[in-house]
Formats: C-alpha cells, structure tokens, sequence
C-alpha cells in the first residue's frame, strides 16, 4: 500500500486529532509543536533540545570558552544525548546505508580499511577544538555528527519495524515499543526546540541552516526551505505509516510496513542532502577554508555511491589535498554532474544568486539523454540510472556486515535510482517508488526474449537469477555457509550477467515487435510513454548505464560503469580487444547496431530490425564468454570447494553463456559445464584446461556471425588458436556490417532534418 503525499496529510491530522483526544497519563503519548503544523505524536522534547547544546556551545565559542564549548560537545547539557554520545552510539554504528558510504569514501573505497574511521565525525570536531577552531569545532559537530546521526535514525527505522515483528524480542526493552516516536525523533533532531517560525534561520537547528543557505541559493519557498518542506512531507508519510494499527505487527506487516517505508525514507535522506552540497559550494565561492573542509566530510563520502572517477577527483579535491580555488569551475561541474545519482537536480540545489557571475550554468537532465555517445531519442535517464542499483549492492555487499547487507536486499527488491513516476510519467504512480532488478528479474514479459526458453530448460526455474540472488540474500541455495565475499560475488555477475542480459534481449525484441505498427497504435503507445523507440533506447540504456557519461565509448574509467557495456571493456583490456579509441571493439559493433536499429524504427523501415537486435544479443555474448575464459584461466586447477571469489564467478559466467552454447551446439555447452559447473565440491576445476574451455565458441561462431577474433587472447589462452576453415564466419558478417553502415548514415540524415 503506498501513500501519497494527500493521504499522509489527512492521515497525519486524524492521528493527531485522536492522539490529541486520548489524554492520558504517559507523558511520552503527548506530541509537541516543532514548527508551524508539524505536529510530533509523542514528547521529544528532551531530543529536540540538543538545539540548546548548539546555542550554548556557539556563545561559548563566542567569549573565547573552548573548553566549555568541547564540554558541552563531550557530556551534554540540555538534551538527552551529548553529540558525542550520539556519535558512539553502537545501535547506530555501521547500520545504515549512509554509514555504509560515509565509511566507503573515507576509506578511499576500501571496506576492509572502514573501521578506522567509525567515530570519524567526533575526532574532526575534538580535532578542531585542539587546534582552537572553536566555532568550526561546533559546526562540525552540527553538521557532521547531528547530520549523521539523523540519517542514522531515519534508516534505522527499517531494522526497527523487523524487530518489532520478531517475537522473540521483547518490543520496549528493544526500543521499538512505541513507533511513531521512532519518527518524532527524526524531526526533533532536525527542527530542535528553538525554531519560532518555519522561515527563521535562529533556531540554531539543522532545520535553520537549510533556511539561510537555501535563502542565498533562492530554494526557498513560502515556509523556508524547500529541502525543508519536503523532510517534513517525508516525516509525516513516515509517521503516518507507523501509526496504523498493525504495523510491523508481524512478519507480513512487517514486510508490507517496511515497502511502504522505503520511498519516504529514501527521499527524507536525498533531501538532506541539499543543504550539504549547497554549503559546499558556497564555501567554494567564499574561499572560506574551514567551511569547506565541513562540508567536504559530508558531501565527498557520500558521493562514493555514485560515479567512481567523480568520487575520486573530489576526494584528491577536498580530503587528501588542500582546496586549489584555481580549479573552482571544474570542481563545480563535476558537482554538478553528481547530483542525478543523488536524486537531485540543479532546480533542488539552486544558484547562489549573489555569486550568479561565477556560477556555471547547470543542465544536469535531459529527456533525450546521451549514453556513451548513443543519443536516445526519448527519456531513459531514469532506467539508465539502475546501474546505481548495481553499483552500490556491490558496495554494500563488499561489507561483512549484516546491517549492510540488508540495505543491499533492499535496494535489490524495491529499487532506488531509477524513479519510475518519472520514468513512465503514470498518474497512477505518482506515489513514487523505484525500477527494482527483482522487478525485471521476475518480469513475465522476458518470455519474448531471444534465448529465453534455453534458459528456462537449463534452470528449470522461470526466476532463475531472482532465486538465486534471493537465496544468496538470505544465506540459502547454492551458495549457502559460503563465505560473504563468495556470495557478494554471485549477486554481483547474476546482476550482470544474467538480469540485465536477459531484460535487455526482452526489450530489443519488443522494440522489433513493435516495430512497423500504423500510426494511431503507435501515437497510443506514445502517449502511455512506452513506444517502440522507447523500448529501443531502453535496450541502450540499459546495457550503458548511467555511469559511463556522454563521450563515445564511455568513461575513459573502467571502474566507473556497472552493466554489461563496462563488463565489455573492462574484458577488452585483459583480451587485448580494444579499439584506436581504447574501448570494446565489441562494444563499438553494438554502438553502430543499436544507432543502426534507431534509424530503421525512425524511418518505419523494420527489415533486419530483428537481425540487427539479434547482432546485439550476440556481440553482448562476448563479454560473457571472455569472462567465463577468464575464470577458466584463474580458476585452472582449483577445487570447487575453494573459498575464492573467482569459483564462484566462474561458474555463474559459464551457466549464463551454456543456455546459448546449448541452443546452438551441445557439446560447447557440455565442455564448458564439464569444467567450470562442479557436481561435486571436491573436484578439480578446468580439468581440460583453460584453451579447451574457449575453444567451444568456435562451434557457434558461424552461427553467431562473429569470428573469434572477437573474444581476442589472454595469456597462453587464445580464441583462435584452434580455428579452422569450417569456422570461417561467412560473408554475413560484412553483410551485417553494411547494413549497419547505411542505417546509421539514414539516422544521421533523419536527425538533420
């Protein structure tokens, strides 16, 4: 059941009226005024009051008091916590999804070197209270150690709801006995107790930094910030949510509180973060040093979930080095270019208007996106964006903590990036909520898809990757007591591998389905937002992504992307199969079919439509093969039984390529599963040998239209050392070739008129 934000109003102002009208004698039923209509269904006043420790330790800061003010910071004095507490807290340690990511970019994305820097937000505030930053030492602890602890809180909320459900937790003693409160805290961190008017900037909150920073970066609306305004609409779905009767009450609810808990919960976090960027930038524009490093510690860390190279350069930026205000616009415009991974835009993050002239003009959304130099030409950015989804189960599974691990599960069933009212701009999901892989895992439409019966015979399972992922999840299957980086290796090549594999063969053959339909078919499918170019870009984008950027081939960074196009070139490297312009050369033959597909759907033109959708599957079956070669190299000689990563990903890159090995010869199929899919634990893996293992894709080759030349050399291991004539690719190949080349030079045509 999902609420929109109507319903949580009305919902919200029912419970309050009743909460209002049930007196009683348990303090801790009554709610209090935050701030204009925000209204907290239990007493927090003891929590909101930590705005009373930040006014104390600024004016104490202000008669030259550090140690007072370092006092305050270290054992409170008005709320129920001292922010350093907050910071020590272990229910809220290394639990959460921004946790997990503050430690991933501290660590320079290295998860075993994390627990170094766990207390990191006290240590920088004790740090600049050393070295007599008194006034820095206090907005470091508001906006670092209060800041973290409010995300920490907002995600908790989903741990909580699942101990609320277990009955073998006692639900008071666990802290989950009253749940609205569990929201009531959120807000009362966030708003505190001072805040007078829902405009001011006095309430010495959180709350009133994001109104005098919004105000400088015209975000404001009627109300303060719109940031604001929206942690608010967040916190009564929240709260709405966790007043009903049965929520969390067991496992179904709990499971059912928890989805419905997830769009608002995502959204509340994204929200806070506009004020932190924004601080970062105006600091930028001050040169105010001490205000960058603040809002550095937040911002750079956090942006480790989005694009590796982004990450990387503003944290040689800010973190390892000394701000260079020489390179203010550069730096700017990779910020910029980080805030779509964050669910913001340039509109949410605004122009600090007093500094308009210095200020790079933002375009950070297209609804005719370009992905690695291919120009969709309908809006796919928010599909593009589900290699968000991949990119950051992988980090979080890279963890060996539980917590992590969850919020993985998480994003893998419910989605996060890929919004899916702005993807399909349906009424009807106006609500919000996200493309999940599980949903395209599961998806019955896939049954079109080249291969998939050959797929469904060899698994015997019509959600083969779904199962297994979700087994994985839960520490059952075939990987069950493996060890965690065992297991956050099969998701990470099933994702790959097999999800987005499939899910792309479905929509390239939609796309060639649909293709040729008269015009009023065509016009109604554009008006429901899903029109065969659209299936077409859909393919596209979902084997780019989002993270490889706009420039032709992708990012020049091979750690950047996550799908199947970055798998391509990351394997061209190590197959020494790349281009003059240093990407896949399979990847190239894609870029030209897919703009050669676009230019027949254009033009209506639909012949060879579906050959050229099925040269894509099959040059998509490259980086799969060069992958399992690569595990039978690595893996030569080992036993099944091995607690290596590489086991693991061998054998899941051998049974994603033997369902097509197998539709086209099956004993290519039987020599791959011969030694890389073990029947046994204890046997000895790639007994063959690594050559015999890629000599089965010759037998296909012909098939394919694509010679071995393609899957290249690694090592003493080459595709073709055992080619022969009856191997010879026929005159197809160019055939392809040629047809691609003119329907690309019929695209180019059509976009110039």
């Amino acid at each position: 059941m999902k609420f929109s934000k109507a319903c949580s109003l009305l919902l919200f102002a029912a419970v309050a009226i009743n909460t209002s009208s049930a007196q009683n004698d348990d303090d801790d039923d009554e709610g209090m005024v935050l701030v204009g209509n925000t209204i907290t269904r239990t007493d927090v006043s003891d929590i909101a009051d930590m705005a009373l420790d930040i006014r104390d330790m600024r004016a104490m800061c202000d008669v030259g008091d550090i140690d007072g003010a370092l006092a305050v910071f270290r054992d409170g004095e008005n709320s129920e916590f001292s922010l350093k507490q907050l910071v020590y807290s272990e229910r809220y340690t290394n639990a959460d999804f921004t946790f997990a990511f503050q430690m991933y970019g501290l660590s320079g994305a290295k998860p075993a070197d994390h627990d170094q820097f766990t207390t990191f937000s006290a240590d920088y505030v004790e740090k600049l209270f050393e070295d007599g930053k008194c006034k820095t030492a206090v907005a470091a602890a508001q906006n670092i150690a209060l800041w973290m602890h409010i995300a920490s809180v907002t995600w908790n909320i989903l741990h909580s709801c699942t101990i609320r459900a277990d009955p073998q937790f006692d639900n008071d003693a666990a802290g989950v006995g009253n749940l609205p409160n569990l929201a009531d805290i959120i807000v009362a961190y966030w708003i505190g107790s001072l805040q007078e008017d829902s405009e001011g900037v006095d309430g010495f909150s959180l709350y009133s930094q994001a109104n005098k920073i919004g105000e400088k970066f015209g975000t404001n609306i009627i109300g303060g910030a719109r940031a604001n305004r929206n942690i608010l609409d967040s916190y009564e779905q929240i709260s709405a949510i966790l007043s009903q009767e049965q929520a969390c009450d067991d496992g179904y609810e709990m499971r059912r509180t928890n989805e419905d808990l997830w769009t608002p919960i995502v959204e509340l976090t994204r929200q806070m973060m506009i004020p932190q960027m924004q601080g970062l930038i105006y600091a930028m524009l001050e040169e105010d040093m001490d205000d960058i490093g603040v809002y550095s510690q937040i911002v750079v860390p956090q942006l480790s979930q989005c694009r590796y190279s982004s990450y990387k350069y503003l944290k040689d930026t800010f973190l390892d080095n000394e701000y260079d205000t020489s390179k203010f616009h550069n730096t700017l415009k990779v910020l910029q270019s980080t805030y779509a991974c964050l669910g913001l835009s340039c509109s949410d993050i605004g122009i600090a208007h007093e500094y308009g002239d210095r200020v790079l003009g933002c375009h950070d959304y297209s609804e005719e996106p370009i992905l690695a130099g291919y120009p969709a030409g309908s809006d796919v950015t928010e599909i593009a964006k589900i290699d968000l989804d991949m990119h950051q189960i992988n980090v979080l599974t890279s963890y060996e903590n539980e917590n992590y691990w969850t919020m993985a599960k998480f994003i893998y069933k419910l989605g996060k990036n890929s919004a899916i009212d702005n993807y399909y701009d349906d009424d009807d999901a106006s609500d919000g909520g996200y493309l999940s892989l599980h949903a395209m895992a599961i998806d019955s439409e896939r049954k079109i898809a080249p291969f998939y019966d050959s797929y469904i015979a060899y698994f015997d399972d019509p959600h083969y990757a779904d199962d297994s992922i979700m087994e994985t999840f839960e520490n059952e299957g075939r990987w069950k007591n493996k060890s965690m980086a065992q297991r956050a290796m099969a998701i990470r090549v099933t994702m790959q591998a097999q999800i987005i594999y499939m899910y792309v063969l479905y929509k390239l053959q939609k796309a060639a389905d649909n293709c040729g339909q008269d015009d009023s078919v065509r016009m109604d499918a554009l008006d429901d937002g899903d029109n065969v170019i659209d299936e077409w870009d859909e393919a596209a984008a979902l084997i780019i992504g989002s993270l490889e950027g706009e420039g032709i081939g992708g990012s020049s960074n091979f750690k950047d992307g996550s799908s199947l196009w970055s798998l391509a070139n990351n394997r061209a490297v190590e197959f020494s199969r790349e281009n003059e312009a240093g990407y896949a050369i399979s990847n190239a033959a894609i870029f030209n079919l897919l703009l050669a597909g676009k230019a027949k759907i254009i033009s209506n033109s639909c012949s060879n439509l579906e050959r050229f959708s099925y040269g894509i599957a099959h040059m998509l079956f490259i980086p799969l093969f060069q992958s399992m070669v690569k595990y039978a190299i690595v893996n030569h000689m080992e036993t099944a039984d091995s607690d290596d990563p590489d086991i693991v990903a061998g054998e899941i890159f051998a049974k994603s390529v033997i369902p097509v090995l197998q539709y086209y010869d099956y004993q290519s199929a039987k020599t791959v599963s011969d030694n890389l899919v073990p029947v046994e634990e204890f046997v000895q893996l790639v007994q063959e040998g690594p050559q015999k293992v890629a000599d089965s894709y010759l037998a296909i080759a012909d098939d394919f239209n694509i010679e071995c030349e393609y899957i290249g050399k690694s090592f003493e291991v080459d595709a073709c050392a055992n080619y022969r004539l009856q191997y010879k690719t026929s005159s197809s190949v160019a055939s392809s070739v040629s047809l691609a080349a003119t329907a690309v030079c019929l695209l180019a045509v059509s976009l110039l008129i």
